[in-house]
């Protein structure tokens, strides 16, 4: 057995250990350039009467962006399926701070 721990930067669908808050995504854009992406949120689906996380929602402090993806990195591309996770992000998200 090796001790050392598996990237997740790659093959992402085949590594079991599922994303947690705080976990950094790392992808590529089209030029080839690094996005480091923080989970944020857990989103959590009811399978055969329990609570079971299925996908993530990451931002990007740099870029302002954010990605959704499923509970192993990879990136969801469904629109309507993205679409309903981040209005339900932004709807249970705390507000914002003012100074």
């Amino acid at each position: 057995m090796s001790d050392q721990l598996p990237d997740l930067r790659d093959d992402a669908e085949d590594i079991a250990i599922p994303l947690e808050l705080h976990c950094v995504v790392v992808m590529e854009d089209e030029d080839g350039n690094r996005l480091d992406f923080e989970v944020v949120g857990i989103v959590e689906e009811e399978i055969n009467g329990t609570c079971e996380p299925t996908y993530a929602v990451c931002y990007n402090e740099d870029d302002e962006t954010f990605l959704v993806t499923d509970i192993h990195g990879n990136p969801i591309e469904e629109e309507e399926i993205i679409d309903l996770i981040m209005e339900d992000y932004k709807n249970l998200s705390p507000a914002d701070e003012e100074d």
